[in-house]
């Protein structure tokens, strides 16, 4: 035992060299996590802290990966995709939900995923938040822990599934499910990304995953999201996830300012999660998923989020509807997700119409986070504000102006509703000729529908009629 914990710790110091890379400069990178983010004081300083400290080459990561999966007979595109998606392969921390490391471990009053981690690996929490060899062997032994000995007999990725909804830090058994989904998705069609040091972030496709399946294993997050697509949302087509906490009820001034906020660490799952935990001190009335543009209400209108506060005392809440978009310091390039925009813009313009909030920049107005009145903050990052405002004013609409509009299946015997839009998703549900449905968006040739069951799908082009 002595000497395996010698040799981590050599290997460690071997592999925690400062990275250089082709136009990465160390303090504009610190720079740009700290500007461009809404933390506190005590966070900011951990942010930097962190991205200050030597950080391991994606190979090196990729390495201490595949360590800890043979170490712990785990599958190591598992926690590929998992780190790819909390952190891209970064150490830093505290997200939005107080997550650490590569691995997003957790520790909060509800999740202690770090504790858990600590124990099974005989270390200091504080460890597992400074080293990211010990972060993704502590998330191995997690997951190894979460299978128990089940997973002796697992012959396929999709068998680790409800051990890998509990390595996800989440509260509740519907946004576990959720997240998790999100893994097996993006590990069944891979992904390349780069990363905030420079660096190429790369998780090879496992085509063979049965996303049907993994659909199955999915009871909780599919009954919360029909029963939330069935209440009545502020907004035609968002999910009602309403927060039962952090939030005042009703409202001091009227409602004339659009403010846009990005999660900054973190994931959408993650953050709606975090918004109903009564430790957050903090929530926004809707957040917006990056790859699909899905929304999720979490505070009325009516009632005042607590988004923007100022410490002098100005309205900057009661005044404001807010939401919260899933671009990241370690994902900047969600930013680009024109799915998200789309629905970002429409959604804005629906509002701004419905109580004469003026269709400018500033407060009064559409705005961001940093822009407001005793607020010391970047956030929103780099948001793409030409994108963005050509949707919002109706110069690029997209395929549905304010998610209102309305179909119905237009074919001869029956069309299949999809989960994703693909025919390599799985069919949910088959509606006749004549069955009306709501369209939210467009994705290529296919639309994104509320079909009558409230469940959310996708439908291909030549199939609907508007």
């Amino acid at each position: 035992m002595l000497y395996q914990v010698c040799v981590f710790i050599i290997l460690s110091e071997l592999l925690l060299c400062p990275v250089v890379h082709a136009g990465y400069n160390a303090r504009e990178v610190l720079e740009a996590v700290i500007t461009a983010s809404d933390v506190s004081a005590e966070d900011e300083a951990l942010w930097r802290h962190y991205v200050e400290q030597p950080q391991p080459s994606v190979d090196e990561v990729r390495a201490m990966i595949a360590a800890a999966a043979k170490e712990f007979s785990v599958p190591s595109s598992i926690l590929e995709t998992v780190g790819y998606l909390e952190s891209n392969w970064i150490q830093i921390g505290p997200t939005i939900d107080r997550g650490w490391g590569v691995m997003h471990l957790v520790e909060n009053d509800r999740v202690d995923t770090l504790g858990e981690a600590a124990g099974l690996l005989n270390c200091e929490r504080q460890v597992l938040k400074d080293d990211p060899q010990a972060n993704i062997r502590g998330a191995a032994a997690l997951l190894a822990s979460f299978a128990g000995e089940k997973r002796a007999g697992f012959s396929r990725l999709e068998d680790w599934f409800d051990a890998v909804k509990k390595l996800s830090g989440l509260y509740e058994e519907e946004f576990q499910e959720m997240q998790s989904g999100q893994y097996f998705r993006i590990l069944k069609k891979g992904v390349s990304e780069i990363n905030l040091f420079n660096q190429e972030v790369r998780v090879c496709a496992q085509k063979s995953i049965d996303m049907e399946l993994i659909e199955s294993k999915m009871p909780k997050y599919k009954s919360w999201k029909a029963e939330a697509a069935r209440s009545r949302a502020d907004y035609p087509g968002a999910i009602s996830d309403i927060t039962s906490c952090n939030y005042t009820g009703g409202r001091n001034h009227n409602i004339d300012t659009w403010v846009n906020h990005w999660m900054g660490m973190g994931t959408y799952a993650g953050a709606i999660s975090w918004f109903h935990n009564p430790s957050a001190s903090a929530s926004t009335q809707f957040c917006i998923r990056h790859d699909d543009g899905e929304i999720t209400q979490v505070v009325r209108v009516a009632d005042t989020s607590w988004n923007c506060g100022s410490p002098t005392g100005l309205a900057n809440n009661s005044r404001s509807i807010s939401v919260e978009h899933e671009a990241t310091v370690a994902h900047p390039e969600w930013w680009n997700s024109q799915a998200m925009i789309q629905a970002s813009g429409r959604m804005i313009r629906f509002f701004a119409d419905q109580y004469g909030i003026p269709v400018q920049r500033g407060c009064p107005g559409i705005t961001e986070h940093k822009a407001m009145q005793g607020c010391s903050t970047d956030c929103a990052g780099n948001i793409p504000w030409p994108d963005l405002w050509a949707v919002i004013t109706g110069s690029n609409p997209g395929p549905v102006p304010n998610g209102n509009q309305t179909g119905h299946i237009s074919v001869d015997t029956a069309a299949n509703v999809r989960s994703g839009p693909g025919t390599e998703f799985p069919v949910i549900a088959s509606l006749n000729n004549g069955v009306q449905v709501q369209i939210l968006g467009k994705e290529d040739t296919w639309y994104k529908v509320i079909i009558p069951d409230g469940r959310t799908g996708y439908v291909h082009e030549s199939l609907v009629a508007l």
